[in-house]
Order: C-alpha cells, then structure tokens, then sequence
C-alpha cells in the first residue's frame, strides 16, 4: 500500500517536451505498473512527454500508473500535463489517472486535471480523462465516484481514435462480464481531430460491456455521452448519462454524495 497520507508530489516531470520525449518501449508513471496494489490520498503534479515504440506491447501512460491490474486507486487528484506518441503494430493507451486498467482494478474517488494528448501513427489509440482503456481479463474492473475537469484528445493517423471524458474505450473478453462505470462527472473538453474512425464521447468514446449509473457531462464538452455503445446496462433511478449546463454542474456535490449511498 502506497499511502499518500493527503500529500502532494510536485514536479513529476518524464520527457524534456513533446519536442524532446522520453523514448521507450513500456508503461510510464508515478508507477509503470501496479499489480494487486493500492495507491490513496495522494494528489501528483506530472509533466509527461513520451514517444512509445508498440513493436511488441502496447504504450501505456498515466499519471499514478501505466497499467493496473488488481489494484486500487482511491482518493487521488492529478494535475499538469500528458503528451504522448507512439508507433509500431500495438495501441496507445494515454490516461489522466491510469492508463490501461484490468482484472478487477478499482479507481474510485478521484479528480483529474491533467491535460492528455495521446498522437498514434498507424495504431489504434485510447484516451481518457481516469482512464483510457478497462477490460475485464476474468474479473470486472470499476471506475466509481471519479471526475475529469481536464482536455483530452486522441489522434490516430490511418486508424481509430477513441476518446472519453471518463474512459477511452472498454471491453469484455468474457462477455459474461461487464465494466463499472458509476458515479461520475466530466467537465472536460473532448475531441479527436484525426483517425479513419473517431469515437468520441463526453463519458467514453466506446462504452462495449458495462454497467452505467449516475454519470453526467457537461454540454458542449462533445457532441454526445458516447461515441458508441453496445451490450451495455443503464441503471440507476431515471439518471443514467445526463448532460448539464454549468449551473447544473456547480450544484453536483450534493447530487453525487447521495447517489453513492443508492449504489
């Protein structure tokens, strides 16, 4: 357990500039990889700039961890920025929080304020203001009680850009299974600009396989919640992907502290 104890770490800087990135082939972070960890209450101001070769595993990015599996990330904010690249035969994966989270990770109660870009020549490519990519991998990953007031955008010449507010993308391999999205905000501008396809939404550029409750974005913020959605619930007490104007959202707190006692 990694307990931030409400501290701060200032000055997480990885890569010179989006001129000058840190090359390299693995998953980058405060933590590149978490597995069957937990980090809590801590807040991180990262700069981030990297140039991933996928030739043999994905590129995955974010500010607490590259890749979680059977973790949790509870209570955390992260600010600053994350601009990322990469090329080769696998995916960019660029999250605010985390950037691929599998097999029953847990993110819950978290903030991010970070500004992701993630740029994909010829690969697919995923981002998201917590988390850019969750798959089950035999048990069923949650993001619950998070909000993102950061820019994110993804880019994928020649291929498909998914890009959310909340979550990038997320998957099932066993379609028994379903992906946790509860309890969440986004406030952040959401875009993709180039990509043979574009999935874009202001909650998820792809919702495949999940379970939604209690999630609202801001107007303006993209054109819809998702940019597609299939073989997905909606639950929750008429409130399940609602958009809201400004003044709505200012007066979310309340609104959100009770949904969680419903869930």
């Amino acid at each position: 357990i990694f307990d931030g104890n409400g501290a701060t770490i200032k000055g997480l800087k990885i890569g010179s500039s989006k001129e000058s990135p840190y090359e390299t082939t693995g998953r980058v972070g405060l933590f590149g990889y978490l597995d069957g960890g937990t980090v809590k209450d801590l807040s991180v101001e990262v700069a981030i700039y990297t140039n991933g070769d996928t030739s043999s595993s994905s590129h995955m990015v974010g500010a607490i961890a590259g890749e979680c599996k059977l973790a949790t990330v509870d209570g955390c904010t992260v600010t600053g920025s994350i601009i990322c690249s990469a090329s080769g035969s696998k995916g960019l994966r660029v999250g605010g929080v985390v950037g691929t989270a599998i097999k029953g990770t847990v993110i819950s109660n978290c903030v991010n304020r970070v500004t992701v870009e993630a740029n994909g020549n010829g690969i697919d490519t995923m981002a998201g203001g917590v988390v850019a990519y969750m798959y089950d991998d035999g048990a069923e990953p949650y993001v619950v009680n998070c909000c993102n007031l950061g820019n994110v955008t993804a880019n994928a010449a020649g291929k498909t850009a998914y890009v959310g507010g909340i979550v990038g993308a997320t998957y099932c391999f066993n379609t028994a299974n379903t992906n946790y999205l509860l309890n969440c905000y986004n406030a952040g501008s959401v875009s993709a600009t180039e990509g043979t396809t574009m999935r874009v939404g202001s909650i998820a550029g792809q919702a495949v396989y999940c379970t939604l409750d209690y999630l609202y974005w801001l107007n303006g913020t993209a054109d819809s919640a998702f940019g597609i959605i299939n073989n997905t619930t909606l639950q929750g007490s008429g409130v399940s992907t609602e958009a809201m104007t400004q003044e709505n959202l200012q007066g979310l707190a309340d609104t959100l502290n009770t949904n969680v006692a419903a869930l």
